[in-house]
């Protein structure tokens, strides 16, 4: 056994062993042979999913529960350790099962026929396609905002002192935000096929109350840590924003789509 848990490529070979194994006997208990049909294959992919999704979501987990916090407590001629070692290789996996996750998931949900009504937030698969947006806008940030500065921030891109501390602050808001987005995003991914239904007047009731998914999209990218636009247009986003909820509550709705023409110039700002 101590050779194999040395090891951790025998270890996952022998997980992939036991999990054979654990088949063949659940096949002969019950005398059902495993077809490898459509079902199994949309089946397979998911698993591919969850498992691409456990290492992301653990290791950005990981990040924000245990190494961001526990870094001001190592004393500082142990921190190269963490910077040189321990952490381009946690960032490895991390971006890499981001996307493994985005594409195994794409994949499912083209096998299962509801890629674009998802995406489009059609019924029945509101819920799902909420998750895939959120899932989406963080595989961006891992790629295209974390990983770039935590390449600065870790001497791997060769930087002056202050632009260093920027991208490491950078990185971590950007990781913040997303450990922010992975509860709801884990949350809707799972009442999809529990409680989808319960969800499934969210566009009309979206569509009523004034918006619209270019709309909460800049809403929400507008408090991204990496938005660099004007101060002017964070504060219409958010004005405008709370000014619908506030008339959602009241059930009185006055924000319908003509009014947000007004602001319709501010979202050139985000992109």
């Amino acid at each position: 056994m101590g050779a194999i848990f040395s090891s951790l490529g025998r270890t996952v070979a022998a997980g992939v062993v036991l999990l054979i194994v654990l088949v063949a006997i659940v096949v002969g208990l019950t005398g059902t042979a495993v077809r490898i049909d459509h079902a199994w294959m949309t089946f397979f992919m998911r698993w591919l999913h969850v498992l691409s999704g456990v290492m992301w979501i653990g290791l950005l987990w990981y990040f924000n529960f245990v190494q961001i916090p526990s870094m001001a407590k190592i004393p500082d001629e142990q921190k190269p350790a963490i910077g040189k070692v321990i952490a381009p290789t946690a960032l490895f996996w991390f971006r890499w099962a981001a996307l493994a996750t985005v594409i195994t998931g794409g994949l499912l949900a083209g096998m299962m026929g509801y890629l674009v009504r998802a995406l489009t937030l059609q019924t029945p698969f509101v819920a799902i396609g909420i998750g895939m947006w959120l899932g989406l806008i963080m595989a961006f940030n891992v790629w295209f905002i974390i990983w770039p500065n935590q390449k600065k921030a870790l001497g791997i891109v060769p930087v002056a002192a202050e632009e260093k501390a920027k991208a490491a602050r950078l990185a971590m808001l950007t990781s913040r935000f997303n450990t922010m987005f992975s509860i709801p995003m884990l949350y809707m991914m799972v009442i999809q096929q529990n409680r989808g239904g319960a969800v499934s007047k969210l566009p009309k009731l979206l569509t009523k109350w004034g918006f619209s998914a270019p709309f909460f999209s800049g809403a929400v990218l507008a408090q991204s840590p990496a938005y660099s636009g004007p101060s002017r247009s964070r504060t219409l986003w958010n004005t405008n924003f709370l000014r619908c909820l506030t008339q959602w509550t009241r059930l009185n709705p006055p924000c319908r789509r003509k009014p947000w023409s007004s602001t319709t110039a501010s979202t050139t700002a985000l992109t």
